[in-house]
Order: structure tokens, then C-alpha cells, then sequence
């Protein structure tokens, strides 16, 4: 094996980038039989190899995200294979040969199995030792672009943080079924493929109302995460509770700052310096906790930073359905002109726009009048870099 590598996508374009599409669970339907509000995709593609058995590695699905509904495989894969065969007895004779070749992806409830059978010959072979007693078959491209699909309703192997992994093998090989079974048989296979695994989930249960806005901004220079959020109808007895995770499911609080408002019912916003280890890599969850006077707890959203001096933005945007004007919002301050693009599912360009931005995490774009209701992608390019962030999402007029 060569190379593998990931790219994570959504709505079916490149460059990681994960979508909260609804607030709400009211709209999310189950699968199969139905499109949940929001899925999150990786792609895996596996460089022509001679190797039997490869092992797939996909990321697990976070569970901060929200609820994993099922999970769907996907696979095109291609195989040539070159057999060869040597007589062993010390007479001629005409042989004929079948090959059978079985490829399987199996792990974690994915059993996907194909078959396919080739014969060859008649074919004269000479008596051992001497110049005609073998022969090669092939190449022969037995499997070109062959597609499977399998979904996974089992979910609970697929979440958490870290990698996980399925078994891709080939197995089978040459049998002779004429001419006796005296043979030096062998079978070389290359292979290779894209496969693709897709998380179907439902969005978190809507926010409170307390909450108007959360961001978290990891400092392009530092680790230094810049959380800012705004409440609404503010209460003086409020206080506030900074929760890190770095596995998305268990938090503990790592700050606390109280109501800085004086004046009941007011709209307040609140900016914090998280400083997290200097040595600290991966992901890292935040959230915040407000308290009341009377002991209950509101949540914010969930955000996700990547940390280490070599880590790539990540993007969510909201609202999605859409009406008038899209956010797109980084896990770090971003510096930059950037792109914006929303085309129709059929690549047609309806708003193309160059948005500048400095020291911010935020984008946004307002939608002009023209596009009606429906499905486009958005996307997000880099001018300075090229990198580009694409979207699926939904515009409701």
C-alpha cells in the first residue's frame, strides 16, 4: 500500500467541513428510508497495491456533533490480476483453469463480499523442464469501477474519538479443472479503490434561548482559544462555567467568571481567554455553562479547536436552511480575502462574492433575493492559499 489519505467533505465536495444544517430534531427522519438533517462524509482512497489484506482507517464520528442515526459504506474498487501455471508432470498434456477471486470488506457490522470467476485454456503445457511447460494468463482486469453499498444501523462502534478500522482482503485463486492437478500455480492481484464512509445524524436539541452566540477562536500564532458569547435577558445572580473536553463527551470546568451586568434583563456579551497547554494537539471541545441564582444550568453549543502549531481551520455555518444571510465561522481568527461562491446542485454560479477579513472568525454572506428555495453548495475559497471549504445548503424562502 502506498498512500492513504482523508478528505473530509460535505455535500459531496472537498476540504473538511462540518455542517450543522437544522436546529432542531423535529425534521430529522431515521435511516434508511429517509435523509437525516445533516450528514458528515470521509473519503479514503487506497493507491494501487499487491498486498492481500489492507487495512481501511475512517475517523470515528463525534459525539458532540449529535445523534448518530446509521452509518453508510461505500465502495468502487478495481482489480487486475495476472495468473500463471506450470506443469509439473514429466508428460504434455491440455489443461484448462478457473480462477475464482473473492474481494470482502468486513468489521464493525460492514460485511461486504463480491466474487468473480475467470477460465483459461485449453491450453498445451509441455512436460516439466523443458521450455513450454508453463503459461501466463493476464493481465486481465477482472472487477473495473465495481460499486457496493452497505448501511450500518449498529452505531455505537463508530463513536468517540480516534480511528476505526475495517479489513479489506482478497482471497481465492487458480484451480485447474482439466489436465490433472499437478501444477506450480500462482496469482498476482493489484487493486485499488475509493471507499467512502457517511455518519447520517441529528442535530443537537435547540439551544435556550439565553444563548444568542458562541464562538470559539484558537489564535493562528498560539494556542490560545478566544471564546466570546452574548446572552440574552441577563440576570446579575448569573455565572458563568468554561467546560473543556478532548473526547467530546466528558467535560470538566477549567474557568469561571461572574455576571460583569448590572442591570437585569440586559443583552450581554462576554469575552474569555481559555490558555490551554502549550503542548496540547488535536481536537479540543468547549462549552459554556451558565448558572442561575437557582442552581439550574443552561448549555451553549459545543465548539470544536483544533490545536497544534500545524492545525487547519475547521468551519460550521448556521444558519442552515438559510434565508437571507449564511455565517460561516472558523475555530480560529482568520486574515485573508476569501471567495464565497453558492452554485445550484447542477454547478451553476448564482453569487460569487470577495470578502475580506482580519483578525475574525466569522464570515458572513448575505443572500440576495434571486435564488429560490432549494439545495446549493457554498463554498469558501482562500484566495492567498487556494484552500477551499465547501457546503451543502438548504435555502428556504
Amino acid at each position: 500500500m502506498k498512500h492513504i489519505y482523508y478528505t473530509l467533505i460535505s455535500g459531496f465536495v472537498c476540504i473538511s467541513a462540518l455542517v450543522f444544517p437544522r436546529d432542531s430534531q423535529a425534521q430529522c427522519s431515521t435511516c434508511p428510508g429517509g435523509v437525516p438533517s445533516q450528514t458528515v462524509e470521509y473519503d479514503l482512497i487506497l493507491d494501487t497495491t499487491t498486498a492481500s489484506t489492507n487495512t481501511l482507517s475512517f475517523p470515528r464520528f463525534p459525539p458532540s456533533t449529535g445523534t448518530l442515526i446509521c452509518v453508510t459504506f461505500y465502495d468502487t474498487i478495481s482489480l487486475v490480476a495476472t495468473s500463471g501455471a506450470r506443469n509439473r508432470d514429466s508428460y504434455a498434456k491440455l489443461a484448462r483453469f478457473l480462477l475464482s477471486l473473492s474481494p470482502s470488506i468486513t468489521g464493525n457490522g460492514l460485511n461486504i463480499n463480491d466474487n468473480v470467476t475467470r477460465t483459461y485454456g485449453p491450453t498445451n503445457l509441455d512436460a516439466f523442464g523443458t521450455p513450454g511447460d508453463s503459461t501466463t494468463y493476464g493481465p486481465d482486469t477482472v472487477f473495473n469501477n465495481a460499486t457496493h453499498q452497505q448501511t450500518i444501523t449498529g452505531t455505537g462502534a463508530f463513536l468517540g474519538a480516534g480511528t476505526i478500522d475495517f479489513s479489506f482482503e482478497l482471497s481465492g485463486g487458480l484451480l485447474p479443472n482439466m489436465g490433472g492437478i499437478n501444477y506450480n500455480l500462482s496469482v498476482t492481484g493489484k487493486l485499488w479503490g475509493k471507499f467512502r464512509i457517511v455518519y447520517s445524524y441529528c442535530p443537537q436539541a435547540p439551544l435556550p434561548e439565553v444563548f444568542r452566540q458562541f464562538t470559539a477562536a484558537r489564535h493562528p500564532n498560539s494556542n490560545n482559544i478566544q471564546l466570546q458569547w452574548s446572552v440574552s435577558n441577563e440576570e446579575i445572580s448569573n455565572s458563568y462555567e468554561i467546560e473543556i473536553s478532548y473526547d467530546g463527551r466528558t467535560f470538566t470546568p477549567a474557568g469561571k467568571i461572574a455576571s460583569q451586568y448590572a442591570a437585569q434583563g440586559a443583552a450581554a456579551k462576554y469575552n474569555y481567554q481559555y490558555l490551554p497547554d502549550k503542548a496540547a494537539s488535536g481536537k479540543l471541545y468547549v462549552r459554556i455553562k451558565q448558572l442561575g441564582a437557582d442552581g439550574k444550568g443552561h448549555y451553549s453549543a459545543i465548539r470544536q479547536v483544533n490545536l497544534g502549531s500545524n492545525a487547519t481551520p475547521s468551519f460550521i455555518i448556521y444558519p442552515n436552511p438559510v434565508k437571507d444571510q449564511v455565517t460561516i465561522q472558523a475555530d480560529q481568527l482568520l486574515k485573508g480575502s476569501y471567495q464565497l461562491e453558492l452554485v445550484t446542485t447542477t454547478g451553476q454560479q448564482v453569487l460569487k462574492q470577495t470578502i475580506h477579513v482580519n483578525n475574525s472568525s466569522i464570515i458572513q454572506l448575505p443572500l440576495p433575493p434571486g435564488p429560490p428555495s432549494g439545495v446549493y453548495y457554498l463554498r469558501a475559497r482562500e484566495l492567498s492559499s487556494g484552500q477551499t471549504t465547501s457546503y451543502k445548503v438548504l435555502v428556504s424562502r
